[in-house]
């Protein structure tokens, strides 16, 4: 991660200096430059972490760089000012100030910050800007207006899945993984009903959307994730009640969407 951020960093601060006018070699050069530094600096850095400090250096990193990039564009500072210059320097600044105060967040939190915890509030951020973004889709769209929109989305997000789930419960990286595979399910359902129903393109992404946070709830309602203050393990909570399965069959729902004659079981739900 040190790598691939170090890269955007090094091409970020060329632009910075010489502008999207500049040579293409010199942001080659600062990319690698900035590659081989980030991959140092991280691997010196994530030898004295855990894995949820860690992870946590690296999301707060990007969304304090979506942050700044949603408050630039709201601001006009994207195509206005400086050919962007203030706006890429914001972003730069922010995610490196992400990057060195990120671990702050589990270290000193009141309540256990795991991995799991941190990968999960992901689902809010791309279920926020999905929200926001809906009523742009299909029309002129407000450059500045939808900026600040989707970035209100994103951190409106972020802050619910928060206090409704990072808060009440110790997650593990198999809980955020299969959340984000409902969410992911639940969009693909959403799709599927946008094909054969031929919405147009704002029914599309509120179809896609919609699905993806029904289906990140009822995913995240049925692995059933241990909560804080237990010492159930995710078998133990288990079992104590009912099973049950949501399977979404990918070749029916495609058979479906093309529209070939018959009867298709696109959703199976088993108690």
């Amino acid at each position: 991660d040190g790598a691939l951020r170090g890269a955007g960093v090094g091409m970020g601060t060329v632009f910075l200096l010489a502008g999207e006018t500049g040579p293409s070699r010199s942001f080659a050069a600062g990319g690698l430059a900035g590659a081989v530094i980030g991959q140092f600096v991280g691997f010196e850095r994530g030898k004295r972490m855990t894995d949820s400090e860690a992870q946590a250096a690296t999301s707060i990193s990007t969304y304090a760089a979506a942050t700044a990039m949603g408050i630039a564009g709201a601001s006009g500072l994207i195509n206005e000012v400086g050919d962007g210059r203030v706006a890429v320097g914001g972003m730069v600044g922010a995610a490196l100030a992400g990057y060195v105060l990120g671990p702050a967040y589990p270290r000193r939190s009141d309540y256990t910050v795991t991995r799991g915890d941190i990968l999960i509030l992901s689902t809010g951020a791309v279920l926020g800007v999905g929200v926001a973004s809906v009523p742009f889709i299909g029309g002129s769209i407000d450059e500045q207006t939808f900026f600040a929109a989707t970035t209100a989305g994103m951190l409106t997000g972020l802050y619910l899945v928060e206090r409704n789930w990072v808060r009440k419960f110790d997650h593990s990286s198999q809980d955020a993984t299969e959340t984000w595979l409902g969410m992911g399910a639940g969009a693909l359902m959403g799709a599927g009903i946008a094909v054969l129903g031929e919405t147009k393109a704002q029914g599309t992404v509120g179809l896609l959307t919609g699905g993806g946070l029904l289906g990140a709830i009822i995913a995240h309602n049925l692995i059933s994730p241990q909560r804080v203050g237990t010492r159930l393990g995710r078998a133990s909570s288990r079992s104590t009640r009912s099973r049950a399965a949501v399977t979404l069959n990918i070749p029916e729902l495609a058979m479906g969407a093309a529209r070939v004659p018959g009867t298709y079981s696109i959703v199976t739900l088993r108690f």
